[in-house]
């Protein structure tokens, strides 16, 4: 594992958005070798939020997981690719997409990162 001193930068890049559907990276980059450990085969969660911060659509709702802990060697970057298909699908307007890791032994959201994007008619 690592410390709070380990060089660690999460940026996250939209790929496509439509209503139904938002595609992103989502990047864990370090300057040095670290691994990370998780709790469970959930890796990380996404939260769509509208313009005045309401969580609208939530990636992990109601989607089950293997309970089962591994750790990922990181060396120089992860990526993820954050497919949150919506539904139902968004109505015109700007919203924000914020994905985070799920780490064990981290706050919640400690390495996260978000983007803003609209929805156009």
């Amino acid at each position: 594992m690592y410390g709070a001193t380990q060089p660690v930068q999460v940026s996250l890049a939209l790929d496509g958005v439509t209503a139904g559907r938002v595609l992103a990276h989502l990047t864990l980059a370090t300057t040095t070798k670290m691994s990370i450990e998780f709790s469970s085969g959930q890796e990380f969660d996404a939260a769509i939020s509208d313009s005045a911060g309401k969580v609208v659509h939530r990636w992990g709702a109601g989607k089950m997981f293997a309970q089962m802990v591994h750790s990922l060697d990181v060396a120089p970057e992860k990526q993820w690719v954050v497919d949150v298909p919506v539904t139902p699908v968004l109505p015109p307007g700007k919203y924000s997409l914020q994905v985070w890791l799920l780490i064990s032994g981290q706050p919640a959201k400690a390495y996260s990162a978000s983007v803003p994007f609209e929805v156009t008619p």
